[in-house]
């Protein structure tokens, strides 16, 4: 009703209007000149009222009849506008309302078969794609072995005693000739390794391909300059963003929907059969590497007292030496796997990369906890019982520091989801400097970025060794080869920003976000060098390195500080604080007593951890090359000789360079392939252990505990 009486109000407007103008036009046409106009005089003033006729005229306008008309007239000549009006009006206010009841109305009636629409769809999809990764990752296979386990244990328990009684060595007692390999041959019709690594990468790890181009040198940024993890340099956020990586928004969403649909794969996959993977042992990464470097680690291994099978990764047919992995391998509890069977490395340019291939290695070996070694990096003691003890039993990995800190991108960790916390560690503080109390606004300025918690260490990885349950980490070893087949296109420059690196700075990323445990510590380790020129460095033992740490930390507490102080840091502080550490854990232990002589005592010196492993890099122990070189059968590369009662680890190491090439390698077809002559090297590679037994202290490490020489 207001409505309308505004409808009214309008026109009763418009029809006075007009009729103002009707009148006054009227009034003008029809005043008539003065003789014919009536004048009237009242007190003086003189007035023109007009003729009769005009008199006439205004008396019909103001007659109701004439208004009545009037009004009729404009009511039927401004109706079609007036309408057209109101409803205009009328349009713009009622048609949202119209439209929001004519939704929810069609909501409350359809809502339940569009769910059920959706559902049905969505569990479509899901069945599917449940279905296919539960058959190529073996699951079902997996459940039916499990049922059949249940029905059949009986005849497989009558096997595994008679099993164990073969293995007695009881004469009565004799499987079948064969039998063991029919059997395995049998379970492994049902499991089809390449199919289910075909799987791992195609429906996994390419799919997930971020759908935008590379970066471009622009959107890289530039370098930091490296530091080493020992220097207490603070590396804040603003530091680590200043080098002007700058992904734009729409390539940034793409590679982080990409990260989001392979890592929300891998968290949902079925961990891996035992008929995939299973036991203990020792993976050595041939990639790419000469077969006289593997056979040198194989050496170092076996003389150790090592007795772990070995696998040696290949990468494709044209490394394999059959000599070598048909005749020699096999004696040495060790074998040959070529990737290139394993995997089709040729379905995709993303797994051409060196580093990726070295990952890919780890994942196809046979064994579940492994011991991964590069070629050529030596092991100085029998590591067999390392899966035995801390900190594997914890960790279930173990990694060995590199010598710089980590210049990770915050923009990684804001890609992978990865939120930090707060300060935990300190390693961005010199260990004689308080810690302040950082106010929230200066935390991205004023705090070492990889001390905060969610966060990394900043130590670096170094790849040359690793230790690892490969069931316990599958999900992060596949997400570190899907960096790796994105390195150089996206990851790279998020991940170094101008520290050294290649794939080794992949695996700690996957493991926080796949939120899996490992063990990795700063060390300081040992170096051997001539002439001021690194020749070589080693890595500690981890279990030694743990202890360590426990005793160093109880130190600490002991006297009220900091116990995240670093005791490989740099500075005069802190090797004062160590030389107390090493003094406090100096004991005094009773020597045996004989009879009722008085008991003798002595000081036991509180030994630090021990080297592990030796990596000899300039030059490498490797005859082929030394033997081509002027000064390297010259001298001692390794420093001088050692005191007496230590190992001559390069007598030791250069004795089994002389077996692999003297006795080891034996296909003319190699020596074909490496252009060189096995009797020259042979003997250029004798001459130099002679040289080096002269002055050793130890002329044991000239013999070989598991070969004989000729």
């Amino acid at each position: 009703m207001a409505y309308l009486g505004s409808q009214q109000s309008i026109s009763f407007l418009l029809l006075c209007g007009l009729t103002a103008v009707i009148v006054i036009f009227n009034v003008i046409a029809l005043t008539p000149s003065k003789e014919n106009t009536i004048e009237y005089n009242s007190s003086g003033g003189t007035y023109y009222v007009g003729s009769k006729k005009l008199q006439n005229e205004v008396n019909k306008v103001d007659s109701e009849a004439f208004m009545t008309d009037l009004f009729k007239e404009l009511q039927e000549t401004k109706k079609d506008e007036l309408i057209q009006l109101m409803k205009k009006e009328m349009e713009a206010e009622l048609k949202p309302i119209i439209v929001s009841e004519l939704k929810a109305e069609y909501r409350s009636t359809h809502l339940e078969d569009v769910k059920k629409a959706l559902k049905e769809q969505v569990l479509n999809e899901f069945t599917d794609e449940f279905y296919l990764e539960k058959r190529v990752s073996y699951s079902i296979f997996e459940d039916l072995k499990a049922d059949y386990l249940r029905k059949n244990g009986r005849n497989i328990q009558n096997y595994a005693v008679l099993q164990a009684l073969k293995d007695e060595g009881l004469p009565e007692i004799q499987l079948p000739l064969g039998f063991e390999i029919k059997l395995k041959n049998r379970m492994e019709r049902y499991v089809d390794r390449s199919k289910y690594f075909s799987h791992l990468l195609d429906d996994i790890l390419l799919k997930a391909k971020p759908e935008c181009d590379a970066l471009t040198s622009s959107e890289r940024g530039s370098n930091l300059d490296p530091t080493y993890q020992w220097d207490s340099r603070l590396l804040s956020e603003s530091i680590l963003r200043g080098t002007e990586l700058n992904i734009p928004g729409p390539k940034f969403e793409a590679l982080q929907k990409a990260h989001d649909q392979v890592v929300q794969r891998l968290k949902f996959l079925p961990d891996p059969l035992p008929e995939i993977i299973q036991g203990d042992g020792i993976v050595i990464n041939g990639v790419r590497e000469s077969m006289r470097s593997i056979l040198i680690t194989v050496a170092s291994l076996k003389d150790s007292g090592s007795t772990l099978p070995i696998e040696v990764i290949l990468e494709t047919n044209q490394d394999y030496d059959s000599d070598v992995c048909d005749k020699l391998l096999p004696t040495l509890n060790g074998k040959c796997v070529i990737l290139e069977k394993e995997v089709k490395l040729s379905q995709s340019n993303l797994l051409s990369d060196h580093h990726t291939r070295k990952i890919l290695g780890i994942l196809v070996s046979s064994f579940d906890n492994v011991i991964v070694i590069d070629a050529g990096n030596l092991v100085l003691k029998n590591i067999d019982s390392i899966f035995h003890s801390d900190p594997f039993l914890s960790a279930k990995m173990i990694l060995w520091p590199d010598r710089w800190h980590k210049m990770t991108s915050p923009v990684y960790y804001r890609l992978a989801r990865i939120h930090p916390g707060e300060m935990i560690r300190r390693d961005g503080i010199a260990n004689d400097q308080p810690i302040v109390r950082i106010l929230p606004k200066n935390k991205g300025s004023s705090v070492h970025f990889h001390d905060l918690e969610n966060i990394p260490k900043s130590v670096s990885v170094d790849s040359g060794q690793m230790v690892v349950s490969k069931k316990e980490h599958w999900k992060s070893l596949l997400l570190a080869l899907y960096y790796n087949m994105h390195l150089k296109d996206f990851y790279q420059p998020m991940f170094y920003q101008g520290a050294p690196g290649s794939e080794r700075e992949t695996i700690v990323p996957a493991l926080h976000v796949m939120n899996e445990r490992y063990f990795l510590e700063a060390q300081k380790f040992p170096t051997y060098n001539i002439d001021n020129h690194e020749t070589a460095f080693a890595q500690l033992d981890p279990r030694q390195v743990a202890t360590f740490y426990n005793d160093w930390k109880e130190f600490l507490a002991e006297r009220d500080m900091d116990t995240r102080l670093n005791p490989y840091q740099a500075g005069f502080y802190t090797e004062t604080l160590v030389k107390e550490f090493i003094a406090s854990k100096k004991k005094l232990m009773k020597e045996v007593q004989v009879d009722i002589e008085p008991a003798l005592y002595r000081m036991s010196e509180y030994t630090p951890p021990e080297s592990l492993f030796l990596h000899p890099h300039n030059p490498r122990i490797d005859a082929v090359e030394n033997s081509k070189q002027s000064n390297t059968y010259k001298r001692r590369n390794l420093g001088p000789a050692p005191a007496a009662g230590s190992i001559d680890w390069e007598l030791k190491f250069n004795t089994m360079a002389k077996w692999v090439v003297c006795n080891a390698i034996t296909s003319d077809s190699y020596w074909t392939k490496v252009s060189a002559d096995q009797k020259e090297v042979c003997n250029s590679v004798s001459q130099y252990v002679e040289f080096l037994k002269k002055d050793t202290r130890d002329p044991k490490s000239g013999e070989l505990s598991f070969a004989k020489m000729k």
